[in-house]
C-alpha cells in the first residue's frame, strides 16, 4: 500500500511516520479477498501545531480487549462516543469524496459524530486543546476494504462546530478497484450457491470454480447491482452526513454437483483483478443421518484495530470474529439474526463489517436476518416495498435498503412447497441442513396471527418432514422471551412453536447470553410427550459485540445467564441428540472459553 502524506505550512504539519506491519489486526488491504491471513497496515501520522509551546502525545494502539473492557459498564451505553467540547481538536480519516463543510441538517440523538456534511470514517481526539506547538502522533489501521482513497484532516471546534485547519493529500489505496467482501449464501435447494462480492465498477465480473485448487472448470458471469443512492434513503443520516456510495454488488448462482468434496473458487475479472482462491464445503442435503453444526450470534457490529472513535463503538466484534474463524473447518453455517453492522445511516460501517466477516463468509454460508438497526424507520417508503412494524429511527434512514444490497438472502421461493413468495424486503426464509430445519424470521415485520409472515411460518412448519429433519430451530432478532420477559407482540404466535414442536428459538436484541428451560407462556414445561418433547428452549445470543446490557433479575425459567461477549453454537449430532454450547470472551490469542453446554435428547423417529 502506498501512502502520501505531505508537510504543510501554516497552522499545522502532517508527516508520514511510516507504514508498519502488525499481526494484531483483522485483514490486509494489500491482499485481495477472500482473506486467509491475519495482518494489517497502519498509516502513522504526526501532527504539529505551529508555535513555541511543546507537547508530544504518542497514542497507543489498543486491542479491543484492553481498550474496551474497562469502559463497558452495565446500563451505561458504551457505544455512544463521548462528546468533544467546542475548544477540542481532533484528527479524522475521510474517504476521498468526503465534503468536510459544516453540517446544517436535522440532528437526531444518534448523531454521536462530528457535525460535518460528510462524517469521518473514524477519528482520534487531540489531547487537550489546539495549543500552538502541540504534537500528536497516532495511527489509523487500514483494516477495511474500500473503493476509493483516503485523506487525513485536522479540525478545531470540537464536534459541534468543527472547522478544518489542514489536511493531507490522498492516501492511495492500491487495491481499491479489486474485488472484496466475498460472501457465500445458502438456498433451500442444495444444488446451487449464491456467491456475492463488491467492487467500485459495474464491469462484467465472474465466479470461477472447480473441484481442485487452481483448476477452474466452470466460469459463471455475475450480475451487478448498484448501491442505494443518497436520495433512496428515507431519513438522516443515511441521506445526509452518513451517506457513502457502497459501489456495486456482484452476484452469481453457481451450480454445485452432489459431492462431499470442497469447492475451490475465485471471483473478479482480468480487467480489475482476481481474488485469492478460497474454498467451501457444499451444502448439506436434508437427512436425519447427517450431523450439522452452526454458529449463532446477534448484535454484532464492527471493531477497528486502532482504538479510534467511530459511530456507535462495538467493543468486542473482533474477538468473536477470530474465535469463529478458528472453528471454520467444523461448522456448516453461521446465522446472525439481526443488528449486523450497526451502521444506522453511517454507511461506511458496511465496508468494515463486510471486510470483518469475509474470513468467515468466504468459507462457510453466512446467513443473516434483519434487526431494528437494519430495517426500522420513521418514514417507510410510500410504495410499501419496506414493510415495518416498529416505527422509529433505529436504522438511521436505511429502512433495510443497505442490508438488502449487501446481504441478499434466500427469500424468493423460500419455505416449503406452496408457501408463496417472500420479498427481499420482508426478509424471512428457511432452509435445511443435515438433520435440522432452520427458520429465519423478520421480527421487524408484522407477525401476529393473520399476517403474511404468520401464515408463511405456519405453512413452513406444517411442511417439515420430521423423519428427514427431526430438529427445528426458529430464529429472529427481537426476543420472544428473555429475563426482561420478552416481547408481548411476538408472544402472540408462541403457540405455533409449541404446536409444531420447535426445539430451539434463537433471539438477539438484548446484549447478553441466556438459555431458558423448555418453556411455554413464561413457565417451564416439565412433562414430556412420548417422543421426549416438552417445550421450546429460548436462546439469547445478543452478546456478539455491541456494548453489554444490564441483566435483569433471574427468572424461574432461566438456566444460564452470561454477561459477557461471546457466541453460541448448535451441533445437531443425529436424530436423537442436539448440543447447545455458549462461548465467552477471551484475549484474541486464546481459545474461546466454553461457558455452558446443554444436550437435548429426543426419540427418533419422532412419534
Amino acid at each position: 500500500m502506498r501512502v502520501l502524506l505531505p508537510s504543510f505550512s501554516g497552522l499545522l504539519t502532517l508527516a508520514l511516520l511510516g507504514s508498519v506491519a502488525s499481526l494484531n489486526a483483522d485483514v490486509a488491504l494489500s491482499t485481495t479477498g477472500p482473506i486467509s491471513s491475519i495482518s494489517n497496515e497502519k498509516v502513522h501520522v504526526k501532527i504539529t501545531l505551529t508555535g513555541d509551546a511543546s507537547l508530544t502525545y504518542h497514542a497507543p494502539t489498543y486491542s479491543s480487549k484492553e481498550f474496551w473492557r474497562s469502559k463497558s459498564k452495565p446500563n451505561d451505553p458504551p457505544h455512544f462516543v463521548d462528546w468533544l467540547s467546542d475548544d477540542g481538536c481532533w484528527v479524522g480519516l475521510f474517504l476521498a469524496s468526503a465534503d468536510t463543510g459544516p453540517y446544517t441538517g436535522k440532528v437526531i440523538d444518534k448523531m454521536d459524530v462530528p457535525l460535518l456534511k460528510t462524517v469521518p470514517v473514524r477519528w482520534f481526539d487531540f489531547p487537550g486543546t489546539c495549543r500552538p506547538g502541540a504534537t500528536f502522533e497516532t495511527a489509523f489501521s487500514m483494516d477495511s476494504k474500500v473503493r476509493e482513497d483516503y485523506f487525513v484532516a485536522v479540525f478545531e471546534g470540537g464536534y459541534s462546530s468543527p472547522v478544518e485547519i489542514g489536511r493531507s493529500q490522498k492516501i492511495i489505496i492500491s487495491d481499491k478497484h479489486s474485488p472484496g467482501h466475498v460472501h457465500l449464501t445458502r438456498y433451500q435447494s442444495t444444488d446451487k450457491v449464491l456467491v456475492s462480492f463488491n467492487s467500485a465498477f459495474p464491469v462484467q465480473q465472474y465466479v470461477q470454480f472447480g473441484s481442485l485448487p487452481g483448476l477452474y472448470k466452470s466460469t459463471v458471469p455475475c450480475s451487478a447491482t448498484a448501491a442505494p443512492q443518497r436520495s433512496d434513503f428515507q431519513d438522516v443520516p443515511a441521506n445526509s452526513s452518513g451517506y457513502v456510495d457502497l459501489g456495486y454488488t456482484h452476484r452469481a448462482d453457481i451450480t454445485i454437483p452432489p459431492s462431499s468434496s470442497p469447492v475451490y473458487y475465485r471471483v473478479g475479472s482480468d480487467s480489475l483483478g482476481w481474488s485469492t482462491e478460497s474454498s467451501f464445503k457444499p451444502p448439506l442435503p436434508p437427512s436425519a443421518d447427517l450431523p450439522t453444526s452452526v454458529v449463532l450470534l446477534a448484535d454484532y457490529g464492527v471493531t477497528y484495530d486502532d482504538g479510534s472513535k467511530y459511530h456507535w463503538l462495538e467493543p468486542d466484534a473482533r474477538n468473536n470474529t477470530r474465535h469463529i474463524a478458528a472453528m471454520i473447518s467444523e461448522i456448516d453455517l453461521v446465522f446472525t439474526p439481526g443488528d449486523l453492522a450497526y451502521s444506522t445511516g453511517y454507511t461506511s460501517k458496511w465496508d468494515k463489517y463486510s471486510t470483518q466477516i469475509e474470513p468467515i463468509a468466504s468459507r462457510v454460508f453466512f446467513q443473516t436476518g434483519k434487526g431494528n438497526h437494519e430495517q426500522d424507520c420513521e418514514h417507510p417508503p410510500s410504495n410499501g416495498d419496506t414493510p415495518v412494524h416498529y416505527l422509529g429511527d433505529d436504522s438511521g434512514g436505511e429502512c433495510g435498503l443497505a442490508a438488502d444490497f449487501k446481504l441478499k438472502m434466500p427469500t424468493e421461493g423460500s419455505g416449503n412447497e406452496g408457501n408463496g413468495e417472500v420479498t427481499e424486503a420482508e426478509g424471512y426464509y428457511s432452509l435445511d441442513s443435515g438433520a435440522a430445519h432452520f427458520v429465519m424470521l423478520n421480527t421487524e415485520v408484522a407477525s401476529n396471527p393473520g399476517t403474511d409472515q404468520y401464515n408463511w411460518l405456519v405453512a413452513d412448519l406444517e411442511g417439515v418432514n420430521r423423519e428427514v429433519t427431526p430438529w427445528v430451530v426458529v430464529m429472529g432478532h427481537r426476543q420472544m422471551w428473555d429475563a426482561q420477559m420478552g416481547d408481548e407482540y411476538l408472544q402472540e404466535f408462541e403457540h405455533v412453536l409449541l404446536e409444531y414442536k420447535v426445539d430451539v428459538a434463537v433471539w438477539g436484541h438484548v446484549h447478553y447470553g441466556e438459555r431458558t428451560c423448555p418453556m411455554y407462556k413464561g413457565l417451564c414445561v416439565t412433562e414430556k410427550d412420548e417422543a421426549g418433547y416438552d417445550g421450546t428452549i429460548h436462546l439469547i445470543v445478543g452478546n456478539g459485540g455491541q456494548g453489554l446490557s444490564e441483566f435483569p433479575a433471574w427468572r424461574d425459567f432461566d438456566e444460564v445467564q452470561i454477561h459477557e461477549w461471546g457466541f453460541s453454537r448448535l451441533d445437531v449430532v443425529n436424530g436423537t441428540h442436539l448440543v447447545i454450547e455458549m462461548y465467552g470472551d477471551s484475549p484474541m490469542e486464546e481459545e474461546a472459553p466454553l461457558r455452558d453446554r446443554h444436550v437435548i435428547v429426543r426419540d427418533f423417529p419422532r412419534v
